[in-house]
Order: C-alpha cells, then sequence, then structure tokens
C-alpha cells in the first residue's frame, strides 16, 4: 500500500482486503461509515478522491445521490458556444465534501476526454 500525495503526511483511517470482484453496493457502506464516523468526531472532511475507475467514480455517484443535500456552483464557460461546468458538492452530515480524482489520474482523464471530444481529422490522398 502507498500513499500516492507527496508531501502530505498521511492518516491511514482503515484497510480493508476486497477482491476483484467487490462492486459499489457492497463497498459503499464502508466509506459511508468512515465519512460519518470522522464527522461525528469533528473532523473536517472536505474532499475525497480517488482514481477515477468506474467502481470509484459509482461510489463517488452513491455519496452523492444519498446526500442530505448539494451544493451545486456553474462556472461560466470563456468560449461562446461552449457549455459551462457544473459542480456538485454533496452534503453528509452537514458537512460539505467534494468528490476529486487524484491529480495524475484527472489529468489522463481530461486528456482522454479532449481527444476523444475532437473531431477525427481525414487524412489527404
Amino acid at each position: 500500500m502507498t500513499i500516492p500525495v507527496d508531501g502530505v503526511a498521511p492518516i491511514l483511517l482503515a484497510v480493508l482486503p476486497i477482491s476483484d470482484s467487490e462492486n459499489h453496493e457492497t463497498l459503499l457502506p464502508h466509506l459511508r461509515k468512515v465519512l460519518r464516523g470522522l464527522i461525528k468526531e469533528n473532523i473536517q472532511v472536505v474532499s475525497y478522491s480517488c482514481d477515477g475507475t468506474e467502481l470509484e467514480r459509482k461510489i463517488q455517484r452513491g455519496i452523492l445521490n444519498e446526500a442530505e443535500d448539494q451544493l451545486k456552483y456553474t462556472i461560466k464557460s470563456p468560449r461562446r458556444g461552449m457549455p459551462d461546468t457544473t459542480v456538485t458538492i454533496p452534503i453528509v452530515d452537514g458537512q460539505p465534501i467534494s468528490l476529486l480524482q487524484d491529480s495524475k489520474h484527472a489529468l489522463k482523464t481530461l486528456q482522454n476526454n479532449l481527444f476523444s471530444a475532437l473531431p477525427a481529422r481525414r487524412r489527404k490522398t
């Protein structure tokens, strides 16, 4: 196990051995228990980061869907004709928690999204 954030002292809260066959329905209750336990002890959880796998995105959607409330912020697009960006932050037990991807995986996802959104170029023959 490694902690992927340089310069940040990790505090290991829980380790749960899981198999590759686990799904978000079985993992979400564990995350919920950790988040609510921290908040109950007056520890401000400001974000939850994952590496962006489909399983972890489903867990984040689960947290968002069961949140007692949500904060929504819209960032206006600087380019005409491009959609605005909306950021939704769930409120869990009174605490806003930003759902993120770690920076290395987020960069990879953004690059993949950029290239998948570009129209295919035709080769001149």
